[in-house]
């Protein structure tokens, strides 16, 4: 069942970003885990807790925006075959 996967895949990222995010506090940087909500993809942050700037994205913010161009073409293609 895909929904089941799903959820089992999630459940495995939180494990997995809780472990190393414990490793990163001792090295005095946070990591947040988010879902981008324009192309699904889960996203990874490294950032400095002081600062609070980020110190490393996965994927990265460009690799973000190339996502997000391809799903607008890939709508305008759909809107005009429609």
């Amino acid at each position: 069942n895909v929904q089941q996967y799903a959820q089992a895949t999630k459940e495995v990222m939180q494990v997995a970003a809780q472990q190393i995010q414990g490793y990163l506090k001792e090295s005095g940087r946070n990591l947040n885990v988010s879902v981008d909500e324009s192309t699904g993809y889960y996203v990874a942050r490294v950032v400095n807790p002081e600062t609070g700037e980020v110190v490393r994205s996965l994927p990265s913010e460009e690799t973000l925006r190339i996502a997000r161009s391809i799903d607008q073409m890939r709508g305008m293609l759909v809107n005009q075959k429609a």
